[in-house]
């Protein structure tokens, strides 16, 4: 029941049967939130019986992302006392868009994913400045010891 249907007039808020004209009032909504949700089958009864031009939207619908999109995160495993963290490439797995999803950050997953190169490149650079910050705490190190002979 995640379904609703949709017009160019807003969602479906209600119909109800109206005895002293023996016809249907359709009632009409521009918030989600105020529609009549329905499953997918009996909505398209639905809209057949009292012929609605429209569609079913489902706003938890979920777009898969892809097999070959990859993304940077830190590796969890190694944690220096300095603060100093190692990026790596992941694979991102089982990772789905969806517009209650994005509704709700206000961002696509999909966005943080790149390509097997993008990836790579991104780590490498992240990693250098990784180093690049080792190597300044480092000469700290060797300043401070130099200054305490």
């Amino acid at each position: 029941m995640n379904n609703y249907i949709c017009t160019r007039f807003g969602f479906i808020k209600s119909i109800t049967f109206n005895n002293s004209i023996k016809a249907y009032n359709i009632y009409y909504t521009k918030r989600l939130r105020y529609a009549q949700a329905y499953n997918s089958k009996s909505a398209k009864k639905l809209m057949k019986k009292h012929d609605i031009v429209g569609w079913v939207y489902n706003p938890y619908v979920e777009d898969h992302i892809g097999h070959d999109k990859y993304e940077v995160i830190k590796n969890k495993s190694y944690r220096g006392e300095n603060n100093v963290d190692e990026w790596q490439v992941v694979k991102a797995c089982s990772v789905n868009d969806s517009d209650a999803s994005f509704l709700h950050t206000k961002k696509l997953k999909s966005e943080d994913y790149m390509s097997l190169e993008e990836a790579q490149a991104k780590a490498i650079e992240l990693n250098f400045y990784m180093v690049k910050k080792l190597q300044d705490i480092l000469s700290k190190q060797i300043e401070d010891a130099k200054e305490k002979k």
